[in-house]
């Protein structure tokens, strides 16, 4: 294998938190590839390397896309048949292997949004912003994060996906984008749902979408008003107290004091 392929991955890791590797682990016949020849496939669809070209290569860049969306790795199986576009009549097969860090998708680009970036990306987490403002790409607040949506919520998802690695966070600048924004996400099975506003404006977009026929099921998984009860309204108490209740939802955790915590055998004495 290719030092410097590893090396340019590794480079790349820096920025694109989730990867696809494409191994061909066996060849019969003739084909463009060697065994272990290996291939990186990026949420956007850029590649690093190639497994031979062609039809084959394009259908397995997109298959490794959908199956970064949906955190769920395969394997393959193509035959290099002049009806697939080849003249050497092999095949390839091996297997596609996602690599993905726990995603978050920020739909706002506000003050808090801004600060829930900053404060997510130093946990790690792979941040993507979603807002229809192109002037706030280059705050400095969202240097970290791994991209910048200027879309509808429905083109995001369409771009990004959303499987059980996904966090999703909605505070935009207003009442209807809200409502865009929750319309699309309950459709996903995402990790976890939150919409920030008062009582009274959570209730009145639950209350459009069981017009439109939303579910209580769907509804029920959303976290409305976002976060826990320990901010004191500024953004960056309010990013913490929202980045506290999502990885309580990740870590299947109680979101109690340690000390009211009661104590388990594995803890002992310690």
């Amino acid at each position: 294998m290719n030092p410097d392929f590893f090396n340019e991955l590794a480079k790349r890791l820096e920025h694109q938190k989730t990867v696809a590797l494409v191994t061909v682990t066996q060849v019969k016949g003739s084909a463009p590839v060697a065994p272990w020849t290996v291939m990186a496939v990026f949420r956007d669809g850029s590649i690093l390397g190639t497994v031979g070209g062609g039809r084959a290569e394009h259908l397995l860049i997109e298959r490794s896309v959908e199956a970064m969306g949906a955190g769920e790795s395969f394997s393959f199986e193509y035959p290099l048949t002049p009806e697939e576009g080849f003249a050497c009549g092999g095949s390839i097969s091996g297997n596609v292997n996602i690599f993905m860090n726990n995603r978050l998708i920020l739909f706002g680009a506000g003050h808090v949004c801004r600060a829930v970036a900053a404060a997510a990306a130093a946990l790690e987490f792979d941040v993507y912003v979603v807002d229809d403002r192109e002037e706030l790409r280059a705050h400095p607040s969202l240097s970290a994060v791994s991209g910048y949506l200027c879309c509808t919520p429905g083109q995001a998802f369409e771009q990004l996906g959303c499987g059980e690695d996904s966090y999703i966070v909605i505070a935009t600048r207003g009442h209807e984008q809200d409502l865009q924004a929750l319309r699309e996400a309950i459709r996903y099975p995402a990790a976890y749902i939150g919409m920030i506003g008062s009582r009274r404006k959570v209730a009145q977009v639950f209350g459009s979408l069981r017009a439109e026929g939303a579910g209580e099921t769907a509804l029920a998984r959303v976290y409305a008003p976002v976060g826990l009860d320990l901010d004191d309204g500024s953004p960056a108490e309010i990013a913490v107290s929202i980045l506290a209740e999502v990885l309580a939802a990740k870590n299947r955790g109680s979101a109690v004091h340690m000390r009211d915590k009661p104590n388990t055998a594995a803890e002992g004495d310690a």
